[in-house]
């Protein structure tokens, strides 16, 4: 079901990236109503994550480097790709400032996540 919800959703990415309106159209017209407001509260959900990763991001740019670094190395490997949306969403300055600031393996291991999520 999830790769059904993933694909379905990547296809809606595309049409959009497209501008196929037409074909936007086309696809919800034949979407299982079920089917379609599990995609929408997908997208619902991965916007309100966004949102709150823009506002922590914003909450430790306001931290000493130090003291934020020293948080963020604390936060559970499961919490890694929280850490990694965090430092992105940070002005660049702020994010070399508290990654040099982290053991040298964590902030490598967040650098490679950002790296990937860029591809």
């Amino acid at each position: 079901m999830e790769e059904r919800l993933a694909k379905e959703k990547e296809e809606i990415d595309t049409l959009i990236a497209r501008g196929d309106m037409n074909g936007f159209k086309e696809y919800f017209e034949g979407v299982n109503p079920e089917t379609a407001q599990k995609i929408y509260s997908e997208i619902v959900k991965g916007e309100s994550v966004n949102q709150e990763i823009t506002k922590l991001s914003k909450l430790y740019e306001t931290m000493d480097a130090k003291d934020a670094a020293r948080i963020l190395e604390n936060m559970s490997s499961d919490e890694m790709d929280m850490v990694v949306g965090i430092i992105k969403n940070m002005k660049s300055a702020n994010a070399a400032q508290i990654l040099a600031k982290m053991d040298v393996r964590l902030s490598a291991s967040i650098t490679r996540k950002m790296a990937e999520a860029d591809d």
